[in-house]
């Protein structure tokens, strides 16, 4: 008893003199050091200009095709208000280019209404989401900003592919080091440490892997993956520990920050379409049936049409499609509240990785109210006030999140008076606003760039299953800019769909003669030569997608066809399989994979994946015949 008493007293004295010591070394402020040793960027964002651009700081050429060329001086000028903006491709201004983004609307105007005392910074990336914003900020904090704007959260699913494991940062050990990281003791101890030969490379982060570059990042299957509960904790985690942690490395800097809430299209974007599951076959088929029913009400009978697909919502709650049609339904009588909430449902429970949460949005107003400084800005809100009847369509965002002209302009309008507050400038508020509306930057866009936000809106129309329309809006692409690759490939694409070979043959021909390792269209070839029944050809083609990307799942289930009609059922398999790990699944993969089983005797394993094919599609009548025959 007398050594437990002893040594609790040892134990606390020494967490006395810990103590002590970490509220002496507070008076010392270490903080202010802590620039020297916070990791910069795994790669460096800006670097020193050249030539005409010698006194100023430039966009590193090694983010070419991820981020857009920016500038800002080197020695910043006495009184110049210096704003960074963050985020994915829908800050950057995609489909467009960076000029037609709300900072291209702000940089103008403000210039225009004040020359010389505001630079506008805009630092976004092409599929960047939450953990890669977090690296290009600690490179941004460097740069003596004013005011830094975070409009992130469309690209977590995304990045959930890219950094599978971006999850273990978490958990106690991760917190735990987090937390002492930020005491005098171990600033103390880290200053002393640098000034001793070699150690100051052991302190310094590794440059070996860059997160922020694309080109070594692993392929991201978009739209291909599906939600799942475990991958949902992840990825809502990823992105609450990043945007805190961005929130608290701006706060310990005393920078102004602004966190946006991301605004998304809720009634132009149809979810994807998993399989209706019922235990029983002929009640799948009934309800398969009256989805098609309904969806023929929606502007006949919307009455009926929501009162079927109420009905649909009580046995299916899970499945997203019944809500959305429920709440087009609900949109074309009037009933625009409800038909909102039918919306939100329908984003929140969509079976596409691409979509993000409601809660996302909750999220950033969450973490902007914990106690950094950080002001949050609702877009959300803002953009569902400022569309007909609240529901925010492609008016606005032209496609799932990447904003129109107007769209851009009133994200602009809204950010406008929180930097003019921060700036001390709110009397050329109204000058700036009028300079917005304004603007004729959209009216002046040359053929390439209307080519580029048409091919957004072909992707919608593609992915909301009206390619009839999207056909249309390729070939407007086409006359604007004959030498886009990817409207030419995607309406090759339709082509091959209806069986058009010569005028798909001629597209993919031309889109490869422009870029010749175009991926989507060395598969769309692929295709081709096997609808030809050119089988060495097709494999020759999967082969080269997958020497550019060796997680394309398609290819993967096209070389397990073919190996199939060679008769290779062991090679199919492992070709099959390998695509359903990636998350790759539809009615003919699960047909293909049950009968390569049957073709090895394994009828157990056959009549599962074609049970599986019939759940993806309940009128493949081929699976049915198999179950029948394998039974």
């Amino acid at each position: 008893m007398k050594r437990l008493t002893r040594l609790l007293t040892v134990f606390s004295l020494f967490v006395l003199m810990v103590g002590f010591l970490e509220f002496l070394l507070g008076f010392l402020h270490l903080g202010r050091y802590d620039t020297e040793f916070t990791p910069r960027s795994s790669f460096p964002l800006f670097i020193p200009g050249e030539g005409e651009f010698a006194n100023d700081y430039v966009t590193n050429p090694h983010f070419r095709g991820a981020l857009s060329f920016q500038k800002f001086a080197r020695r910043k000028g006495k009184g110049v208000f210096r704003v960074f903006v963050l985020g994915g491709s829908a800050a950057l201004g995609w489909p467009g280019e960076e000029s037609d983004s709300f900072t291209g609307y702000l940089r103008r105007s403000l210039d225009l209404a004040a020359p010389g005392r505001f630079e506008i910074v805009n630092v976004a990336g092409m599929s960047y989401g939450s953990h890669r914003v977090l690296d290009l900020l600690k490179d941004v904090v460097r740069h003596e900003p004013d005011l830094v704007v975070v409009y992130s959260g469309n690209n977590e699913y995304v990045e959930r592919n890219v950094l599978p494991s971006a999850d273990r940062r978490g958990g106690p050990m991760y917190t735990i080091r987090n937390q002492l990281s930020r005491t005098n003791i171990y600033r103390a101890l880290r200053l002393v440490l640098w000034k001793i030969p070699g150690f100051g490379k052991l302190l310094a982060r590794s440059r070996s892997v860059d997160i922020t570059d694309l080109r070594y990042s692993p392929a991201v299957n978009r739209g291909t993956l599906h939600k799942s509960s475990v991958v949902d904790d992840q990825v809502f985690g990823n992105y609450r520990r990043n945007l805190s942690e961005m929130a608290r490395v701006l706060g310990e800097r005393n920078v102004r920050s602004v966190f946006c809430s991301v605004p998304v299209n809720l009634d132009s974007w149809r979810p994807a379409e998993p399989p209706l599951r019922f235990g029983d076959r002929n009640e799948m088929h009934r309800w398969v049936a009256k989805v098609k029913e309904g969806e023929g009400l929606l502007s006949k009978d919307p009455a009926r049409a929501v009162k079927l697909f109420g009905e649909l919502l009580r046995a299916k709650p899970e499945w997203a499609p019944g809500a959305y049609y429920c709440g087009k339904a609900l949109e074309a009588q009037g009933d625009f509240p409800a038909a909102l909430e039918m919306f939100r449902i329908a984003r929140d429970k969509d079976a596409r990785p691409v979509r993000a949460f409601g809660s996302f949005n909750d999220t950033v107003q969450a973490v902007s109210a914990s106690g950094h400084g950080a002001h949050f800005l609702d877009l959300e809100t803002v953009f569902r006030e400022n569309s007909p009847h609240g529901i925010t369509g492609d008016m606005l965002v032209r496609d799932y999140c990447h904003p129109t002209e107007a769209g851009h302009k009133l994200i602009a309008k809204t950010l406008l008076p929180v930097i003019l507050r921060a700036s001390g400038l709110d009397g050329i508020r109204q000058m700036v606003e009028k300079s917005i509306i304004d603007d004729p930057t959209a009216q002046r866009k040359d053929p390439r760039r209307l080519g580029n936000e048409l091919y957004a809106m072909g992707m919608t129309y593609s992915l909301g299953g009206k390619p009839g329309e999207a056909e249309k809006i390729y070939r407007k692409v086409l006359k604007l800019n004959p030498r886009h690759v990817a409207a030419m490939n995607n309406l090759g694409g339709l082509y091959l769909n209806r069986h058009r070979i010569s005028e798909a043959r001629e597209l993919i021909r031309r889109a490869l003669a422009i870029e010749p390792d175009y991926i989507n269209a060395n598969f769309s070839l692929g295709i081709l030569r096997l609808l030809e029944d050119d089988l060495a050809g097709a494999e020759e083609q999967m082969r080269k997608v997958l020497s550019l990307n060796s997680q394309y799942p398609a290819a993967l289930a096209l070389l397990g066809d073919i190996a199939q009609r060679k008769g290779a059922f062991r090679e199919a398999l492992e070709f099959y399989w390998k695509a359903l790990t990636l998350g790759f699944e539809n009615s003919h993969l699960h047909l293909m994979t049950g009968k390569a089983y049957l073709a090895m005797g394994d009828k157990a394993h056959a009549l599962r994946e074609l049970e599986n094919a019939l759940e993806f599609d309940p009128a493949n009548e081929e699976a049915a015949k198999l179950v029948e025959t394998a039974h």
